[in-house]
């Protein structure tokens, strides 16, 4: 798949997550603990995916990295606090398990590009410091 069409596919994908997070805590209980919970969910899975449309927009390697980072971060702390409704009995029978699936995805995602990225950077230095060693002598 292209760089382009992977991108695409991954911001549709990551605001969908956040709709569907917004949608299965708008059905939680009427109790204070399910309430702030849920506010949490909606703000870290719909921040998942701004955060990573502003991966895609970014204008550096640091940038893309640092973004990409707070995307994984995102992912990784809506999944948690979904599990923290499921163990504590505040959510509707399964109302969050594939909503848990796909937040361990994209987090997944992420950190396989972040490695990835990483490592196209450590090689591009490495070409770049031998050809100056190469130009000095």
């Amino acid at each position: 798949m292209e760089k382009e069409q992977f991108s695409k596919e991954m911001c549709e994908r990551t605001l969908k997550f956040g709709a569907s997070a917004a949608t299965a805590c708008a059905k939680l209980p009427d109790k204070t603990e399910a309430k702030i919970i849920g506010e949490m969910i909606v703000r870290c899975a719909s921040l998942t995916g701004a955060s990573y449309r502003a991966a895609c927009k970014s204008t550096s390697g640091k940038d893309f990295l640092s973004r990409l980072e707070e995307t994984e971060r995102l992912s990784n702390e809506a999944k948690h606090l979904m599990e923290v409704l499921q163990l504590a009995g505040l959510e509707k029978e399964g109302l969050f398990n594939e909503l848990v699936k796909e937040a361990g995805t994209i987090s997944s995602i992420c950190a396989s590009a972040l490695k990835s990225t990483r490592e196209k950077f450590a090689a591009y230095k490495d070409k770049n410091k031998k050809e100056n060693l190469k130009a000095s002598v």
